[in-house]
Order: structure tokens, then C-alpha cells, then sequence
């Protein structure tokens, strides 16, 4: 995403949502994959917490990228799933069911362009 169209506003995501089918996801797209259709809703503020699904310990990577991080899958409260980086946590013992938020992210060489990574929230 470039900065211009930012995915995280003060704790809240951006999400785009097919106006045919419903499918919601995270990054614009002028085709729906659900469904093909075109028409998309206008962007949508949604929570940006949620639950650790599914976790893995990535031990090898390409060259410098550091390792081991956790790759995990979140189910956000309102029920959306994205996948990214646990950060802020220990790489060792990442827990199904722990609560993360969705924090913006700076992608390593490239400057113009915001990611975003998942940190410990706590109890709910």
C-alpha cells in the first residue's frame, strides 16, 4: 500500500467489500475473486483486534530476512481473517487464541510503501 492509501487508521483497518457478494478483504482490487463483479462498497473502518487462529515458527528465509519470526492468522472481532508477522512476542511460544491488534508497518526497501504486523493486545 503506498502512503497515500494507508490500511490502518488509529486502531482501526480499512476494508474494501464486494457490493455483490459481500467478500471483504484488506487490499483494493478492481475484480472481485469471490464473484467477479466490479462494484465495490465504499471502505469500511473495522475493528483491528482480534485472535491468533493459527500460528507457524518460520525458522529459515531468504537472505536478510531475520529469523525465527511467527507467521500467524488472525481472526479479527469482526470476523474477517488476515494473515501476517507476530512481533513484540517471543518467537518460541505464540499461543492460539491470544489476542493481537493490527499495528502499520514499514516495508523493509521500500520507503513508499506501509505494511502491517501484529502485537500482543492483551485481555479483552
Amino acid at each position: 500500500m503506498s502512503t497515500s492509501n494507508r490500511p490502518l487508521l488509529a486502531g482501526m483497518i480499512v476494508v474494501h467489500a464486494c457490493s455483490a457478494c459481500g467478500v471483504r478483504s484488506l487490499q483494493p482490487t478492481l475484480v472481485c475473486g469471490n464473484c467477479g463483479s466490479r462494484a465495490f462498497q465504499q471502505e469500511e473502518s473495522r475493528s483491528a483486534e482480534g485472535v491468533v487462529t493459527s500460528f507457524t515458527v518460520v525458522h529459515m528465509a531468504p537472505p536478510g530476512i531475520a529469523v525465527p519470526f511467527v507467521s500467524v492468522v488472525v481472526r479479527l472481532d469482526d470476523g474477517l481473517s488476515v494473515r501476517g508477522n507476530l512481533v513484540d512476542t517471543d518467537p518460541v511460544s505464540p499461543a492460539e487464541g491470544s489476542r493481537v491488534r493490527i499495528r502499520a508497518a514499514a516495508v523493509p526497501g521500500q520507503p513508499d510503501v506501509v505494511g502491517y504486523e501484529f502485537v500482543p493486545a492483551g485481555p479483552r
